[in-house]
């Protein structure tokens, strides 16, 4: 039997994507940050610049939700490319990020 309560529909608020290839990760006790930026910029002889475009902040309860959707996605995608299981993203070692400055 169908709960309505379950039942939702979606709406875009804004229809623009961005392609994401680079992203940073910050977080906090209470929430996860992520910035999302198309790539590196090459400047000749000034530092490489890293462009946001946006930013995206998440409760770490909405993380763990998002990292077990995305660990689904990865493995039926593996599924459907006869490959290797896909990795869980579980105990992942820290990475460590350039020092970025503001501009």
């Amino acid at each position: 039997m169908d709960n309505p309560q379950n039942k939702f529909s979606v709406r875009y608020e804004r229809s623009e994507i961005s392609y994401i290839t680079q992203f940073l990760v910050s977080s906090s006790k209470e929430e996860v940050l992520v910035d999302l930026s198309p790539g590196l910029l090459e400047n000749g002889s000034q530092p490489k610049t890293l462009p946001i475009q946006n930013r995206i902040a998440m409760p770490w309860s909405t993380v763990e939700r998002l990292a077990a959707v995305l660990n689904q996605v990865v493995a039926t995608r593996q599924q459907k490319m006869n490959k290797a299981p896909a990795p869980q993203f579980t105990n992942v070692p820290k990475a460590t990020l350039p020092q970025m400055t503001q501009k």
